[in-house]
């Protein structure tokens, strides 16, 4: 909820986020299309003042006349000095850009100086709200005593483009995307449920994967869950995707392909078992970390900040890809353009780097086509983040960041610990650390006291300096810092009404909006999971109108943790939300598939709860197909909570048969949950019909 002031040096506009305020707007093609703001511009004219008294009894007055406007500069401007005069005579005009929704006061002070230093003689305070606008107006203004100074105002309404998208609406693009995905959604809600004919695009159900984070046991379920949605051919019926952290790997990788979901899953899982599976040696080998290196530098050199987490992007990368992958976000507007693939949305979480997230996370999201902040109402390009902003305007344009960058920042939570995740992917049987050993010299000697801690060595690439590498390696950051597009934005008077800001809790940094993230110069983006591992927050914007969630939690532990802090969420911020109840769920087995929703009101999206759970998968390779083999029995017998499973978060190499039993279990755990799907699908059809 923002409001926008400027200075004479960087003109600009502010925005109030109304709804219902009609704003005319420039027409032009939603691939450019900015906001257009109203604002006004002040000018004001200091001419003179009369019968000035100074401090100075052997001379008259040298004055001069101080112009104090807050809510719209950052500095204080001032006349010249007129000096040794009672009537001093300036003619001098500046000029201001403000909004009427913020309350600004003009201070007009006079000063006298000499060679004893400056005296304030003087100030007078100016309602700027009183002023009609588009009419002159001279005021004579009397000071103390005799004592007068005259000045003019004049205030008019103008418009401005902002590079700013400020409201709490989709985007244009989004908006687009949603009624050519309509039609891919009604032809296969025909098929799907055997219906007499096609449904209107009215009535076809918005429809979300919700997808956990779990490092590459997420990315691998994922996999596994959409293949299962392709063989019961309902794919289509997805709307969006949603991820967060290890899922928005899957996610990426997938939209590379601007057709993925029309073609058989089979192909791309295979290439991801084959990264997943080989041996991750090379991603710290010699040739590789000078690659890193020189793309850290020329990350710097393009204007953008250097992190841990960018380090930790192109490691991931080596382990998706094996190779460079200079694609970007923007690439994947290919993919949605016709409506051809669900609409994908990243999550990350803005946080203080002196907070704990759990005490202060905003949510931030990404899409093929711009980025930003729900709380906020406001976004930008995707092409542009990174880039500096001002007051809503561009000011510096960075070139876009790759898609590896934007990973290593989507699933950071492991940048936390970069060295614990080395060692944990390595035993002390292992020669990839020695490799590792061998790759960089030393930087630094570690206490005896952890025996398994490694010595490392760094071998610098010719004008590096060997603690870039000795920081990206030992550094306890897991942020990534990026320019804040909010700076220069101000709060609306009355943000606290809007259900995104906490009400009443003083304790909160909500309570206090010069310390919210408009008055901060950077961003702090870090894993989502670092708040809720599933992010319905951004699946729960009203403007989407949601009505299934199809919500997969790849976590360990909690089934059900994701769906309760979404509920405590919905809470706090008074978004409608099922009521979450699993007393008696969890006095029984898990089982694969929970349904939670809101009889008394239908508008409340229902959501559709797969833990990731092996109950019947042990005993059935297909649904109603039993196993028959002891083999086959004890080799789907797996426990995913086991204390030694492969499937713990920070493994990121999976034995072939490790990749495919996880695979095979989700895909199973959808298509044996079939008749579920179809029936919320076929309900929600009827009520929107």
């Amino acid at each position: 909820m923002f409001m926008r002031v400027s200075t004479r040096l960087l003109p600009c506009v502010v925005s109030t986020l109304y709804e219902s305020e009609d704003v005319p707007r420039k027409a032009a093609p939603l691939s450019v299309k900015k906001e257009q703001q109203p604002y006004y511009d002040l000018s004001v004219k200091i001419r003179r003042a009369k019968n000035i008294v100074g401090g100075d009894l052997l001379s008259s007055a040298d004055c001069y006349v101080s112009l104090h406007l807050p809510t719209a500069s950052a500095v204080d401007y001032k006349t010249k000095i007129v000096s040794n005069n009672t009537n001093p005579e300036w003619d001098e005009t500046f000029n201001f850009r403000i909004q009427s929704m913020v309350k600004h006061v003009l201070e007009l002070s006079l000063y006298d100086t000499s060679v004893k230093g400056t005296k304030h003689l003087s100030t007078v305070a100016i309602d700027i709200g009183k002023f009609e606008l588009g009419h002159d107006m001279k005021a004579f203004i009397d000071l103390k005593n005799d004592e007068q100074l005259e000045v003019d105002f004049r205030l008019e309404k103008c418009y401005e483009d902002l590079d700013v998208r400020l409201s709490y609406d989709i985007s244009d693009p989004e908006k687009e995307f949603l009624s050519k995905r309509k039609k891919f959604g009604a032809r296969a809600l025909k098929a799907a449920l055997n219906l007499k004919k096609i449904p209107k695009d009215s009535d076809v159900p918005v429809v979300a994967i919700l997808a956990s984070g779990g490092g590459i046991r997420a990315m691998t379920s994922l996999y596994g869950v959409l293949l299962g949605l392709q063989q019961l051919h309902i794919l289509d019926c997805i709307t969006y995707i949603i991820g967060v952290s290890g899922s928005t790997w899957c996610m990426s990788t997938l939209y590379q392909d601007a057709n993925w979901s029309d073609s058989d899953l089979k192909g791309p899982i295979e290439k991801v078992k084959h990264q997943v599976t080989k041996s991750k040696t090379s991603a710290l080998s010699k040739d590789r970390l000078g690659y890193y290196i020189n793309a850290l530098v020329e990350k710097n050199r393009s204007g953008h900040h250097v992190s841990i987490t960018d380090l930790w992007g192109l490691i991931i990368e080596s382990f998706l890809f094996g190779k460079e992958n200079k694609t970007k976000l923007s690439d994947q507007q290919r993919a949605v353009r016709r409506g051809q693939n669900p609409y994908p949305i990243y999550a990350s979480l803005n946080v203080r780097s002196d907070l704990s997230a759990r005490h202060f996370g905003e949510w931030f999201e990404y899409t093929p086509y711009e980025a930003g902040f729900p709380k906020y109402g406001a976004y930008i390009p995707i092409q542009h983040f990174g880039s500096r902003f001002f007051m809503g305007y561009l000011i510096k344009k960075c070139p876009e960041i790759r898609l590896s960058f934007l990973q290593g920042q989507w699933g950071s939570a492991f940048a936390a610990n970069l060295e614990e995740i080395l060692r944990e992917m390595v035993d002390t049987s292992n020669t990839w650390m020695q490799s590792l050993q061998d790759a960089i010299g030393i930087t630094d000697k570690h206490s005896g006291s952890n025996l398994r801690q490694p010595h490392m060595r760094t071998i610098i690439p010719a004008g590096m300096l060997d603690s870039l590498v000795k920081n990206l390696f030992v550094s306890r950051l897991t942020g990534s810092e990026s320019c804040n597009f909010l700076r220069g934005l101000f709060l609306h008077r009355m943000y606290e009404d809007n259900h995104y800001f906490l009400h009443g809790l003083t304790e909160h940094l909500d309570s206090s909006p010069n310390h919210l993230t408009p008055m901060t110069n950077q961003l702090y983006l870090v894993d989502a999971g670092f708040s809720n591992n599933s992010a319905f927050p951004l699946a729960l914007r009203s403007p989407r109108c949601i009505d299934v969630i199809l919500s997969f939690s790849f976590s360990r532990g909690s089934p059900f943790r994701v769906l309760k802090t979404t509920e405590e969420y919905c809470t706090k911020h008074n978004v409608p939300f099922p009521k979450i109840d699993v007393a008696d769920i969890l006095e029984n087995s898990l089982q694969e598939c929970y349904v939670f929703m809101d009889e008394k009101n239908p508008d409340i999206p229902i959501v559709i709860h797969f833990p990731l759970t092996n109950a019947t998968f042990k005993d059935y390779k297909s649904p109603g197909v039993e196993r028959t083999s002891e083999e086959d029995k004890i080799n789907s017998s797996f426990v995913l909570e086991a204390e030694h499973s492969p499937y713990s978060t920070l493994n990121f190499t999976y034995t072939p048969n490790d990749f495919d039993k996880l695979v095979d279990l989700n895909c199973y755990n959808v298509l044996n949950n079939k008749d579920i799907i179809l029936m919320i699908l076929k309900k929600v059809l009827a009520k929107k019909s």
